[in-house]
Parts: structure tokens; sequence; C-alpha cells
């Protein structure tokens, strides 16, 4: 039995390589025509048919819908949710083989029988596993339970001509693409492989990770759960001068690194690139430092104005071009902060604030979500939906966008509506805003099992025209910059307890600094203000922890006392 098995393997494996070195999806470089997005699951479905004969289960041309060029293996996924309870299987994944399919309706490979597929136009079994077919317009494939080892087996059971069985529901999945470009590699390209994606709210980061389950003989990504990120995409893994990129298919938009911020519809396409880094693209370590050239204080708001641009258009709102000015660098949603202080009652909001995703806009103008129509923001240069959220959108000067309420939440929306070439609404209140200037250092980090923290380099805070406090600022970064900035406040002592998920330990703390200065500022972050163009680093330092009496255990109570007297007295001395 076993050198039979052996055979059946050689005989597979020999098939897969000659499938895998002409398979359409592995080219050199991908065509231009398929670097598109779309079509969504309902243009692109067709019919197939599978059929289960043995150990007595008879089920023969289960009829059910799939996305064309999807893998056997995804339309077995697609059968089972159409047909429910009647169509169960499970399978093991295979590095270099794929899906092996193990049981099907509770019934496993047992005395030497095995789950064998065949064509059933040729009634012959198939050369390749189920990863490797590629599903065509009425296609249908037989699983036969059988103990034949030879790969010239014929199925001539019962199923043969049969009628056909209609599924019992309708198809759920949606569909989204997903292409790794060889440029810059010695890979094989993927080309546009579909990737069935559930109902709910996905984002790039589960869609990659699906497509590790779906379609492991194209795509073998290495993912970083804590921050979201792929490491490793076949084999080839970000270095130093490299480092896998997501974009928008077809062209130059990226996406953000963290992948779980880009939300993506059905018929949507993301293509990684092997790009060069221009700057560092994630902390080289949890030790590193900022560059020196960014740990300087200024500019205050006036040197650091851009212009931009907001619309809204939809729920009875005409408010075409709102011009408004905003430190460059700014978030969208700090953007839209200043043009409601500068527009006045002319442009009101509401955002809900989730702590992975950030600021969602909930209303406009009192206009809020009703009847299936939301809140929608458009790039005004190109007029389509945007990919991201307000909170990972950066302002630039002469950057526009449009809000419209729509029903339509396409992937490929665009939109026609009256604001496009309009004439601006100039404001009619300066801005009264001031800037700060926020830094989270990862030096001493590394003491920390923290894997997930990531430093932050001179983030744009907005704050009041008059002076406010250090602990006030990090209240108003956790509100502005929630994806740069997870501060745990303690409210008690005025003082930082976490930073981006590295709390205090017993001999180090969140220590404040002007930024790229060695005098720290106290420990009670109440005690010092900031104005207009300060720029405030905190550091992981290392603190002495001073016993309790008599050499007795230590007291957290007096060592942080002690700490904030160290400071003040080191502000005492500076000052002098």
């Amino acid at each position: 039995m076993v050198s039979k098995l052996t055979a059946v393997v050689a005989v597979f494996v020999l098939c897969l390589m000659v499938v895998a070195a002409e398979h359409p999806g592995h080219d050199a470089l991908c065509p231009s025509t398929e670097m598109t997005s779309g079509p969504p699951i309902a243009d692109t479905l067709v019919t197939s048919h599978l059929t289960v004969d043995g150990s007595g289960i008879e089920l023969c041309s289960m009829e059910y819908r799939v996305p064309a060029k999807a893998t056997m293996y995804q339309g077995m996924l697609a059968a089972s949710q159409q047909h429910g309870n009647s169509f169960k299987f499970e399978s093991e994944a295979h590095p270099m083989w794929g899906h092996f399919v193990s049981s099907i309706n509770d019934v496993g490979s047992e005395g030497g029988f095995y789950w064998f597929i065949f064509d059933k136009d040729t009634l012959k079994t198939t050369p390749v596993g189920v990863d490797f077919i590629d599903i065509a317009d009425n296609s249908s494939y037989i699983w036969h339970y059988s103990n034949s080892s030879q790969p010239n087996t014929t199925y001539s059971g019962p199923c043969v001509g049969s009628s056909v069985i209609p599924p019992p529901m309708p198809l759920t999945f949606k569909v989204g693409y997903l292409s790794v470009s060889s440029a810059n590699t010695d890979l094989f390209a993927v080309c546009k492989q579909p990737v069935l994606l559930p109902t709910t709210p996905t984002t790039v980061y589960a869609l990659v990770d699906l497509a590790n389950d779906q379609i492991p003989l194209f795509v073998q990504a290495v993912l970083h759960a804590p921050q979201k990120t792929v490491t490793s995409l076949d084999g080839l893994a970000n270095d130093d001068r490299y480092a896998w990129t997501g974009y928008r298919a077809g062209s130059n938009e990226k996406i953000p690194y963290d992948l779980s911020l880009t939300a993506i519809s059905d018929g949507d396409h993301i293509e990684f690139r092997y790009d060069e880094r221009s700057e560092p693209m994630i902390p080289a370590d949890n030790g590193d430092l900022c560059p020196g050239e960014e740990l300087t204080s200024g500019p205050t708001i006036t040197d650091t104005l851009v212009t931009s641009y907001l619309s809204v258009d939809g729920g009875g709102t005409v408010q075409c071009s709102m011009k408004y000015r905003v430190p460059a660098k700014s978030t969208v949603y700090q953007g839209m902060l200043a043009a409601s202080q500068q527009h006045g009652n002319g442009f009101e909001f509401e955002s809900t604030l989730y702590a992975k995703f950030g600021h969602f806009i909930t209303s406009i103008n009192s206009v809020a979500p009703m009847g299936g129509s939301y809140w929608l923001i458009f790039d005004d240069v190109t007029k389509m939906l945007t990919p991201v959220g307000v909170d990972s959108i950066h302002v630039k000067n002469g950057s526009s966008y449009i809000w419209h309420y729509t029903n339509d939440t396409g992937h490929n929306v665009t939109y026609r509506g009256p604001c496009v070439g309009s004439s601006f609404i100039p404001p009619t209140i300066p801005l009264t805003y001031k800037v700060v200037y926020l830094t989270i250092s990862g030096a001493n980090v590394h003491q920390t099992t923290n894997d997930t923290f990531k430093r932050v380099c001179k983030q744009t805070v907005l704050i009041p025209s008059k002076e406010t406090s250090v602990f006030r600022l990090l209240e108003i970064a956790n509100s502005q910059i929630p994806i740069t900035v997870k501060a745990e406040l303690d409210l008690q002592g005025s003082s930082v307890r976490s930073f981006n998920g590295v709390s205090m330990r017993r001999s180090y703390r969140w220590i404040g600094f002007k930024a790229g200065m060695d005098g720290p500022i106290p420990y009670d972050l109440s005690m010092s203000t900031v104005t207009d163009g300060d720029h405030i680093e905190f550091r992981y330092e290392e603190v002495e922890i001073v016993t309790g009496p008599r050499g007795g255990a230590s007291s957290a109570g007096q060592s942080v006392a002690l700490v904030t007297l160290a400071v003040l007295l080191v502000n005492v001395v500076t000052s002098l």
C-alpha cells in the first residue's frame, strides 16, 4: 500500500511541476490589462457542478456559483456555503502541493479508501490537485471514495448523466483581487488572483490572510499580526533597502503600511510591489530613534500653513470648495477641525472614534446616516472614493476633498455632483489654532517584551490659541491622531502610564523632554506648558528605585516622588 501511495504522490508532484511552469497566473510581469479593479462578484460568476459519490453518500451534480478563474478549492468553499450541511469538507494544506481533501461529509480516509477527484467530461482522475484547477463555466467534477490508486482510473458510478441539484442558498461571498509584482525580484508574478471575501467589512490585511489559506500555491505571505503588516511574500522578505508595499492596482496610490487601516469592498484589486524604500517604513526595531533633524522645535503655525479645500454635497447641503488653512502634514481629520473653526456654523461635523480604524464621520451639518445613505469622502482630483479614512490621509497644499451623502458604496464610485469645478467659499473666521509637535522615542523600548510598539516622530497636534499643559497636549493627541498616538494617562498624577502599548515598569518610566534636549520636564505633566511651535519628546528612561526604610521593599510612591523631585531640581539648575 505504501509503494502504491508513493507512486501516486510522485505522479502528482510531476504533474504539478508541469502545470506550475505553464500556469497563466505566473508571468514575468502582469499585463497592464489585468492591473484594473473589478469586476465585482455579480459580474464574474460562472456556474459549476460538484458531485460526491461513495461511502453511502450520493450527491450528484450539485450546482453552485463561483467567480470565474477561482480554483477548485475556492469552488468547494462556495459550494459548501450554498449547499450548507449537505456538503461539508475538511482539508490539509501542504506548502508545496496545496490542499489535500481529507474528509467529505465526515467521511475520511480509512481502510485504504481515499477521496479522488474526476473530471466529469472525461470521467478520468485529474492529474493535479484542487489548487491547480481553474473553474470555467459549466465545469463539473466528481469526488469518488475509492481504494484505487492508479492515475488512469475511470469513474463509472451512478452520477454519470444525473440531474442537477440546485443550491438551496444564494452565494454570499464577495470577491477581491490580489497581485504580486515581480519587479525588483526574481519571483514569478501573481496576476489578479480572485480571493473570496466575507460579506462583513474586510481589510487588506484580512485579504492577504485569506489568500494564504485559499491560494497557497500563488501567495505565501508572512504577516506581522501586531503591526498588521507584510514582512515577506513568496519567500522574499523586507530588508533595509526594499519592502513589500501595497497599491491600488494599476496606480501609484500607496495604501498605509498597516494593512488593517485600508478597507476593501467587492471588486477591489490590491497589488504588492517590492519597492525601494525612500525612508524607513517602520521602525527597524523597538530601540529605533527618530532622525536628529526631526528633533527640533518649530515651525510655528504661521510658517507651516497650507491651503486646502473641503466640499459637502448631499442631504440638502451643498457647500463647494470651502477654503481653509491648516498646518502641512495634518490629517484630513485635523483639516476638518480647522475648516469647522474657520467656517463656523457653515461646516459642523460629528465623528465616532474606533480604536483600530480611527475616526468615522457620522454627521455633517446635522445630516446623519439614514435609509442606507452615508457620508463618503472623495478625492477632488480623481473624483474617486478614497481607499482610507480621515486619519490616514495627510493634507498637502492645494489638496481638496469632497464629502458626498450617498447610498452608493461600490468600490469604484465616482463623484459627479455639483461641486465639480465650482468656485471656492472663503473662510469667514481666521484660523485660531496653534501647533505643537509630539515625538515618542523608541529608545530602550527593547527592554520590554512588547512587539507592537511604534515610534512617533514629530507629529502635528492642533492646540487652542492659549497656552496648553503637556498633559492636555496628550489628551488632545489621543483624540486627534489616535492611529499614531495611544497614550494611557494617569488623571490623578497627571502623568503617562503607557505609550503605544508600552507601560511603565519598576525601573522604567516615560519621561518628557523638550525635543532634542537633555533637561527633563516635571513628571507631573500639568506643571509644564507648551505654546505655538513647541516640540515635546517622550523617552522610556531608566529611573533609580529607592528602597524603603532599612533596606525594606521598594515604594512605588516614594520612587515616583523622588523622580519628580530630581526632575524639578534639574529644571532649577538648568534655568540658572
